[in-house]
């Protein structure tokens, strides 16, 4: 329409009468070819006119018949986005070797839902996954620290508990749930399930014989002295692939804060690894239970809960193994696991009977019993295997217990500056 009213005005323009100039002036040559100009002008301009209705005529008929569009509406990603799963069907992320299928059965017998199982090896490949897309699930069961870091994400989020739903909550040990405001300061979004710490696995007899028994072995000193694990180097050294587990550790062996969130002593952590990079023979969360069990490693960075798998690997194998967890002297790291409801859950009702069925005394005994974890819930203490129980490496006393620093999230600079040195050294590459 724009361009027509521009030719109406141009036409205008062109074709209105010129002024009188009095009888007396007689037509001249210039005054002839300005009117055949103006002619000739007057049909180019008529001519754009008619095939400018033409063309606005055709595109009205074009738009009149044509199908609607279809529109997409702007959107954040979500959950909700994902493929839906089967309404029975409950998906539950947790971490490896903490819950299995076996837990679940008796859930799936007695509710008629079936659970979805979604493991992880470490709380870093759970995050960095959630950092690019929603977390398809009704359940989640991750560290504490890896909870909280959830709440901040886009892509995540978790969604108010209904207490209401979950009859035994009010169950919980009160110290666990203290510690657990560290991660969610209201106590609304995520509850204690489970805890372990963190320490060496070590083959005590192999080790003294290799250190000729005059080293003191329960000590961080025993991996992070480039001079004692030089000497351990061939019957194998194992750690987790972990940052968030390898840098306190580092930083407790030098009497620093374990979680530290100043950059000097993070680079003093990263020297003590780089010490004794080339006397590791792995890195690998997943694998050092099985090397432990099997003997291809005598000394281990690792979870309390792999090295007893590892001891129960080796007792299956029919092996008179002498594995032993320590927690070395100097202290270590507490690890909380916390159950929560993502807010893109799916079927929220039946995750919250899924998790109530999880808090059930003897259920919480029956993952202790199986995965060597301490569980939130006293009243589990009349269903636990008496060893286990007895056991102050799993259950210590409050002695032990104090030596234990509960794992906080140091800022978020200075957890990709752990990250980005790990990456670096775990695979060989030369630290910046």
């Amino acid at each position: 329409m724009l361009l027509v009213a521009a030719l109406d005005a141009k036409d205008k323009s062109m074709t209105s009468p010129p002024q009188d100039q009095g009888p007396d002036v007689a037509p001249t040559k210039t005054s002839v070819e300005a009117v055949a100009r103006r002619s000739k002008a007057l049909a180019t301009f008529l001519l754009a006119a008619v095939l400018s209705t033409l063309l606005l005529v055709g595109a009205a008929v074009y738009l009149l018949s044509a199908p609607d569009p279809i529109v997409q509406p702007f959107s954040i990603p979500s959950v909700a986005q994902t493929p839906q799963r089967p309404e029975n069907t409950i998906a539950l992320i947790a971490p490896r070797g903490v819950i299995d299928a076996d837990l679940l059965r008796d859930f799936e017998s007695e509710s008629g839902n079936s659970v979805e199982l979604i493991s992880y090896d470490n709380e870093e490949s759970l995050l960095s996954i959630a950092a690019d897309t929603a977390l398809n699930a009704d359940v989640i069961l991750a560290a504490g620290t890896t909870i909280q870091q959830l709440q901040l994400m886009r892509n995540a989020g978790l969604s108010v508990l209904p207490a209401r739903a979950i009859s035994h909550l009010g169950r919980v040990d009160p110290g666990l749930r203290t510690i657990a405001k560290t991660y969610d300061p209201a106590g609304l979004y995520a509850v204690p399930y489970a805890w372990t710490s963190v320490g060496l696995g070590i083959h005590r007899q192999e080790l003294m014989f290799r250190l000729k028994g005059s080293e003191d072995i329960d000590s961080w000193s025993l991996l992070f002295d480039p001079a004692l694990v030089a000497q351990l180097t061939s019957c194998g050294v194992y750690s987790v692939d972990a940052p968030s587990l390898a840098f306190p550790s580092a930083l407790v062996s030098l009497n620093l804060p374990l979680f530290s969130n100043t950059p000097n002593d993070v680079e003093r952590a990263s020297a003590a690894w780089e010490s004794i990079r080339q006397h590791i023979t792995k890195f690998n969360t997943r694998a050092l239970s099985e090397a432990l069990a099997s003997g291809k490693a005598c000394l281990s960075l690792a979870l309390a809960s792999d090295v007893y798998r590892a001891r129960a690997l080796a007792r299956d194998a029919g092996q008179n193994s002498n594995l032993e967890f320590i927690v070395p002297r100097e202290g270590s790291v507490l690890r909380l696991y916390m159950l929560a409801q993502p807010r893109g859950a799916q079927n929220p009702a039946r995750s919250a009977a899924l998790i109530d069925y999880l808090f059930r005394p003897e259920i919480s005994a029956r993952m202790t019993n199986s995965y060597w974890l301490a569980n939130a819930l006293p009243a589990s203490q009349l269903y636990i295997r008496q060893d286990i129980k007895d056991d102050p490496r799993i259950y210590p006393d409050l002695g032990e217990f104090a030596r234990l620093t509960p794992e906080t999230n140091p800022t978020p600079a200075i957890i990709s500056l752990r990250e980005r040195f790990w990456l670096l050294m775990s695979s060989g590459a030369p630290a910046p």
